[in-house]
């Protein structure tokens, strides 16, 4: 988890470096991310041209992103895994590639630590995971070892669902009828197209264009969301943190860490590792104070190692 973006982080965290319109205007976009200019200006009580404005400078600084996803298990992605994975010496670039190429891993980064790249991934059923694990990673001959730990329940994470970012790599998106899968590809350029701007592009009736695009994102098939950069904020260090827990207390320490503003994504897993969390700071000093002031007082953790983002290849739905 080469963009670093978060959906949905909140408090004083998330808007450190804005000032109060921008916020506002990030706020109303979190709220409904396809309402237009015109009506974000009417509920701000500004002009159009101040929204439009400010809007592109968010985007253009790369300070926020607007995108359209898809719902994983629409797709019939019925569970996740973290892979912590050992490259062989001076081919993390190498390796980066060919992940990249494996339309089911979500997020690629490269890091620093026990590992030298943590991927999340998902995957159908037991027999999709085992051809993951052993036929498709295998096949990457600049991956050393792989530690696998499938992700049992995820406790906090920015999204609510598994979701895909760019549905064009989707192989099965081809299970869509064709006016569907249209609209996807059609959003999936410009997240904030309205009804009519969607009729005139698919050359189909307004009514027709509306119906199907109200069902797919009723049924959650797809949705439009705004991310917000934290390193745009001066939130530059990534971190994973790897964490056994003593018995019968991963659920507890598990919430602890998910009332953390700093904590993005809390997973428990099977595996090496009891706990995955992923955070932000804005430097290595917070950093520290955080696992001392914090970490170093949760109850039940016996071990605890920090793995230091250095490039994030590709995020999505994490």
């Amino acid at each position: 988890m080469t963009e670093t973006f978060s959906h949905a982080m909140s408090g004083h965290i998330m808007y450190g470096n804005l000032d109060d319109l921008d916020r506002d205007i990030i706020a109303e976009l979190r709220h409904d991310s396809r309402q237009s200019n015109v009506e974000i200006a009417k509920r701000l009580n500004i002009s159009n041209h101040t929204v439009h404005r400010r809007l592109q400078k968010l985007i253009n600084d790369r300070t926020i992103r607007l995108i359209t996803t898809v719902n994983a298990e629409s797709f019939g992605f019925a569970g996740s895994l973290i892979g912590g994975i050992h490259v062989n010496r001076g081919q993390v670039g190498t390796a980066v590639e060919e992940l990249l190429a494996l339309t089911n891993v979500l997020t690629i980064s490269e890091t620093t630590g026990r590992y030298d790249i943590l991927v999340w991934a998902i995957y159908r059923n037991p027999d999709d995971l085992y051809d993951f694990l052993v036929n498709r990673l295998g096949a990457i001959h600049s991956i050393a070892t792989t530690e696998a730990m499938i992700n049992l329940r995820t406790v906090k994470t920015p999204f609510q669902k598994v979701h895909i970012d760019d549905p064009r790599n989707v192989t099965e998106l081809h299970n869509l009828q064709s006016i569907d899968r249209r609209i996807v590809e059609q959003l999936v350029i410009d997240p904030r197209l309205n009804t009519t701007e969607l009729s005139r592009n698919l050359g189909v009736a307004w009514n027709t264009a509306h119906r199907r695009l109200d069902r797919l994102l009723r049924e959650g098939v797809i949705r439009t969301i705004v991310r917000v950069g934290p390193a745009a904020l001066g939130y530059r260090l990534n971190i994973s943190f790897l964490i056994r827990i003593r018995s019968g207390e991963v659920e507890s320490v598990a919430s602890t860490l998910s009332t953390f503003d700093e904590i993005l994504t809390v997973a428990i897993c099977t595996g090496t590792w009891d706990i995955m969390a992923t955070a932000i700071f804005r430097d290595a000093d917070e950093m520290s104070a955080f696992i001392r002031n914090r970490m170093d007082h949760i109850s039940g953790i016996i071990n605890l190692e920090t793995n230091i983002g250095l490039q994030t290849v590709r995020r999505s739905g994490y």
